[in-house]
């Protein structure tokens, strides 16, 4: 079964120094394809070809922070 990742085009993400901006993605042979420039030549002819499964590694991962109402029985008590 094929995946929508057609959410994932416009994501930066990194490999080695270089920042690359996903401008499209296919699929060959059941295998998903991230096609990316530099992030400073976006526009240009040079695409990349990536596997989606390395790129989902290499995307920035927000971290959500789950905050809990306090309890202040607990400071009482000790």
């Amino acid at each position: 079964m094929k995946t929508d990742y057609q959410t994932l085009i416009g994501q930066d993400f990194s490999v080695g120094d270089d920042v690359y901006t996903i401008q499209d993605v296919g699929w060959t042979d059941d295998t998903a394809l991230v096609e990316a420039n530099v992030k400073e030549q976006v526009g240009k002819a040079s695409l990349s070809s990536f596997p989606v499964s390395q790129v989902l590694q290499w995307l920035p991962v927000e971290e959500e922070i789950e905050l809990f109402n306090p309890n202040f029985l607990d400071i009482a008590g000790s």
